[in-house]
């Protein structure tokens, strides 16, 4: 049973905090076994994967290449965006949304604060002026990651100091602010210096009414509504860890007892996927997971699967197959159809 708590912060809307007390709550628990795509050779440094129905995009951090795609069925591999400054090129790139219907992608740059307009026909083609840049308004800074909510809209997560979620739309314009402060701790006093250590993941279901953010070091996921103004809930627990913070020279630190919580995140129609660590900066691989731990869009917890691999980052363009990106002992993508249980 989901404990429901309302709670009042700051902000001028107030938070619905849905605990999860125990893991018995999730009314399957099991192991499975991922499918090998035997692809290995064809990635260099990937650390994202982003499932675009009939290929995949990767956000590579070698020297030479920052977002690669490759075709499911004929095995291509093609760099589109390199690293540089140029107008095909990036210097950070960090989150990509998922395809519009017209065919175009957004790359979300961190370095320059550019989102980087890529369609696909046109990219696989390499046709002239496949992509193009969007410089961020200074109101929209510091940025961290996008999705896109509506073919014209997107929701951003960043260091914001009066909100958790600003939509913006292709102009860079600000339609909305939404949310508050991402802490529940005992102080209920909101520090946005560490807001910083909220960091996650935040992507859109394919209809666009949801969207979620998986806290990288906490077992927290927040739920909004693409049609709504305010945060929905947030999912936490069982083990209720927040990140663990020092100040050095005016910025956040990680303490070395700190927690990885959610490291991606995949959503579809039904399903919020949480890839979940639960290891400490200290441990072995702490940055990847086994588990992943599946909600409804209400919060209902689904299942707890845990996976024959350690994984980095997971992504799921259906209800149908989920895929998994491996980087250890070398890259590698591993597939699990949902169906299957």
């Amino acid at each position: 049973m989901l404990l429901l708590v309302a709670i009042m912060t700051g902000c001028k809307n107030s938070k619905e905090f849905r605990q999860i007390k125990s893991f018995s709550e999730f009314p399957l628990t099991d192991s499975i076994r991922l499918t090998s795509l035997q692809i290995a050779d064809s990635l260099s440094y990937p650390t994202r994967i982003y499932d675009y129905d009939s290929l995949f995009a990767f956000k590579d951090l070698s020297r030479e290449n920052q977002v690669i795609l490759f075709s499911k069925k004929t095995g291509r591999q093609q760099t589109i965006v390199a690293k540089g400054r140029g107008p095909y090129e990036l210097l950070g790139a960090w989150s990509l949304s998922a395809p519009d219907s017209s065919g175009n992608f957004y790359i979300h740059d961190v370095v320059t604060s550019e989102i980087m307009r890529v369609n696909l026909p046109e990219a696989l083609q390499q046709a002239t002026g496949y992509a193009q840049k969007m410089q961020l308004r200074e109101d929209l800074l510091p940025m961290e990651c996008i999705a896109r909510t509506e073919d014209s809209l997107f929701v951003g997560t960043g260091r914001f100091e009066d909100c958790r979620v600003i939509k913006f739309n292709q102009k860079g314009e600000i339609k909305a602010k939404i949310g508050c402060s991402p802490q529940i701790s005992s102080a209920r006093t909101a520090n946005p210096q560490v807001n910083q250590a909220y960091i996650g993941v935040v992507k859109a279901s394919p209809n666009n009414r949801s969207y979620a953010i998986a806290c990288r070091y906490a077992d927290q996921i927040e739920v909004f509504h693409s049609n709504d103004t305010t945060q929905a809930f947030f999912i936490k627990g069982p083990m209720l860890f927040e990140p663990k913070t020092k100040i050095v020279k005016g910025n956040v630190g990680l303490e070395a007892e700190c927690m990885y919580g959610y490291v991606d995140l995949a959503v579809t129609d039904q399903w919020i996927i949480g890839l979940f660590s639960g290891r400490t900066l200290s441990e072995k691989r702490a940055n990847q997971g086994n588990a992943l731990h599946i909600f409804t869009w209400d919060g209902t917890p689904v299942a707890r699967y845990f996976m024959d691999q350690d994984c980095i980052s997971i992504d799921m363009a259906n209800d149908s197959t989920l895929y998994a990106l491996s980087i250890a002992p070398q890259p590698e993508v591993f597939s699990y159809k949902m169906t299957d249980k």
